[in-house]
């Protein structure tokens, strides 16, 4: 519960569940459904996230606007890009 993303509509960082399934945690549903709507690293979410940055940091548009928040708010996204770089020895 300590990740959750506040005021958003999918508050977990693992899945799209819903926050007005948040009473169903727990149940047999609630399990089922999370492994349905797993978050997945794809290209088209990519994507989104780039666009919204660029928006914001290229753009001059406020992190809050209507724009931004058209792209990033149906699955509570967030416009940060993480980059990992494999460790070779």
């Amino acid at each position: 519960m300590a990740c959750l993303k506040y005021l958003s509509l999918c508050p977990c960082p693992r899945c799209l569940l819903l926050k007005s399934r948040i009473p169903m945690i727990g149940s047999k549903t609630d399990a089922k459904q999370r492994i349905k709507l797993a978050r997945v690293d794809s290209q088209s979410r990519r994507n989104i996230i780039e666009c919204a940055r660029k928006m914001i940091f290229e753009g001059g548009v406020n992190i809050t606007s209507k724009r931004v928040e058209k792209l990033l708010k149906p699955t509570s996204l967030v416009p940060t890009r993480v980059g990992f770089q494999s460790i070779t020895q």
